[in-house]
């Protein structure tokens, strides 16, 4: 092979092989077949340029980086025929932005998920950096400030060295200068908190709040010890508390408080041989608008090195603000983030022509939400595919977002292969209402129309409402339950439509759902995933004994929600996948669970 190759490269082409179920012991048996150079792209703005040529002599791949011969190795992997035969052909393929990134948060439950994501979703997308959001990592200079959902550094460790494998820069992001709760758990530092009752930002002014940082900056930076930026947040200023409150700081501009927060950040990045990262709104004013004229002088004068990170999740189709921050003489890069293809794809068309640094997809899933995301929120999931595809090449289009889509149901596929007890719905499937007039005992208070048989799932199943009296009624469970189902062996699912009244923290076990076969398998029902409790703030919710109850109205759950209106409740689905072999299932409630069912399906194999 030629003197490029290493054992990443020979990793991922093993990889991509077996794949294919083309098994080959070491792609050192291509030597002499595939021969790899790097070399200058034809174009300063062809990022990680390859060509591939195959011919008669053999498979040339020519680059412009080793990321690019990684690439350049997964296409040739795809059009190997099953026969392990190749056409001849020539293929080029570059990228209109240098850099392509996801951000991600890191929690106890990242590894899992991320570890997936890099190997098998964003190595293909061609996503060659990772913003790391890491507060939350348990750092060893300050334990006192650990989460029991922190993340550990041993698993910090192991996704640093998948990125790494995979040809992806991996930078961190430790907030600062708002969202800094993390660095008053239980009540401490408050000392440098800039509003001790509303413990949210740190004092600039007090020296300890630099030795903190300091402190945690030194973990960060060992661990992360390649990573070329250090993404300090700098976001949502004020967005909580009183701002400024400290006598010191009280009648001093925004601009010099802003000022003293991203000098001591430069400072210690330029001494690490780091680049400072940043989000643009604060600085920008976009955040306060009332007081835009107050932090704007910082803009005018901020460091030229420092990467503006210029984030808009509408679906607008120019972005005036990546053109005001142009003007600055910073590197930009473009931030699209939470549920809508069009941010994606029109961002990256507009940024495209603007020549920015490049673009990354945000995700907000919660500090602690990676064991729920998927489950919780998968339209913030399933967008990184076209964050992948739209920041390698803007003018590719849509892909089919539809549930019965062949591409979504492949990456649903993908996703069932971590978490494989849930189902979901196909197109062409069979399912069956399932008889529970037996325990229905409450009234759907006002929330469905009388006229209404059945609700649609966003999926398309269908469940039937039971009626009493002309309105719909439901299984109202605020005390211990169990039932039966029978004669599972036809069916691979059980879908149930249920709302959950409880106001309990979320992540509590409040039932399971037992199959009974040789292995005795069971699934714990868990408020906040398996069921959301999603009420509205106000109104009445079912019109049986007491039930009032209210609470925020921003919680997710497995999917979105079936049935919702303004100031009424929301019914979710849950499906679940029936084991094989299988002859019957309960379904158990632990008491005060405060569950009601309104439907439920069983699906045919």
């Amino acid at each position: 092979m030629g003197a490029k190759w290493d054992n990443r490269l020979i990793n991922i082409f093993n990889k991509k092989l077996k794949e294919k179920g083309l098994v080959c012991e070491s792609a050192n048996n291509a030597e002499g077949l595939i021969n790899i150079s790097i070399f200058n792209s034809p174009n300063k703005e062809y990022h990680d340029y390859f060509r591939i040529r195959i011919n008669g002599d053999g498979i040339t791949i020519n680059s412009s980086s080793i990321t690019g011969s990684s690439y350049a190795l997964r296409t040739l992997c795809q059009i190997i025929n099953t026969d392990r035969s190749i056409d001849q052909c020539e293929i080029e393929d570059w990228s209109s932005f240098e850099f392509r990134g996801i951000h991600l948060l890191a929690d106890i439950d990242a590894l899992r998920l991320h570890k997936f994501l890099i190997n098998d979703i964003f190595t293909d997308l061609r996503i060659n950096n990772i913003i790391y959001e890491c507060e939350y990592v348990n750092w060893k200079s300050h334990p006192e400030l650990h989460q029991s959902w922190g993340m550990p550094i041993n698993d910090l460790r192991e996704i640093i060295r998948y990125c790494k494998d995979n040809y992806i820069v991996i930078s961190p992001l430790l907030q600062s200068y708002g969202h800094c709760e993390y660095l008053f758990k239980d009540g401490r530092n408050k000392d440098i908190a800039e509003d001790p009752e509303n413990p949210y930002n740190y004092n600039v002014s007090n020296p300890k709040t630099w030795e903190i940082m300091t402190d945690l900056l030194t973990d960060v930076k060992t661990e992360f010890y390649e990573s070329p930026f250090l993404h300090i947040g700098h976001d949502e200023v004020i967005a909580y508390g009183r701002y400024p409150f400290r006598p010191e700081n009280i009648g001093r501009p925004l601009s010099d408080l802003l000022n003293i927060s991203i000098g001591f950040f430069s400072n210690w990045a330029e001494k690490h041989n780091q680049k400072i990262m940043m989000w643009h709104d604060y600085i920008s004013g976009r955040s306060i608008p009332g007081k835009m004229s107050d932090v704007i002088q910082s803009l005018k004068e901020v460091n030229k090195k420092i990467t503006m990170v210029v984030w808009n999740y509408s679906d607008d189709r120019k972005f005036p603000e990546i053109d005001n921050i142009m003007k600055t003489g910073c590197n930009i890069i473009g931030a699209t983030g939470e549920e809508k293809l069009e941010n994606v794809i029109n961002f990256s068309k507009y940024s495209q022509g603007k020549d920015i640094y490049g673009m990354l997809h945000t995700t907000w899933t919660g500090y602690d939400g990676n064991g729920k995301s998927v489950f919780r929120y998968p339209n913030k999931i399933w967008p990184y595919i076209q964050a992948g595809l739209s920041f390698w090449n803007p003018n590719c289009g849509e892909i089919i977002n539809s549930v019965n889509s062949k591409e979504r149901i492949m990456f649903d596929d993908l996703i069932d292969d971590i978490y494989g007890k849930i189902y979901r719905m196909r197109k062409g499937d069979i399912y069956y209402h399932l008889n529970i007039s037996k325990y229905l005992d409450c009234k759907l208070d006002g929330s469905l129309d009388s006229n209404d048989e059945f609700v649609t799932s966003h999926d398309g199943e269908r469940f039937l409402i039971n009626r009493g009296n002309g309105h719909p009624i439901g299984i109202l469970l605020n005390g211990s339950f169990r039932m039966q189902i029978n004669s599972l062996r036809r069916f691979k699912a059980i879908s149930i439509l249920w709302a959950n009244l409880s106001l309990d923290a979320e992540d509590k076990k409040i039932g399971e759902i037992k199959f009974y076969d040789k292995e005795n398998n069971d699934v714990d029902i868990v408020n906040g995933r398996e069921i959301g409790n999603y009420l509205p703030k106000e109104g009445r919710i079912f019109s049986n004994t007491e039930q009032l109850r209210k609470c925020d109205d921003n919680i997710y759950a497995v999917s979105q929600p079936v049935y919702s209106n303004p100031h009424r409740y929301s019914l979710w689905q849950y499906n679940i996948k029936i084991p094989d072999n299988v002859d019957s299932a309960t379904i158990s409630l632990d008491p005060k669970s405060e569950i009601v069912i309104a439907g439920i399906n069983i699906i045919e194999r």
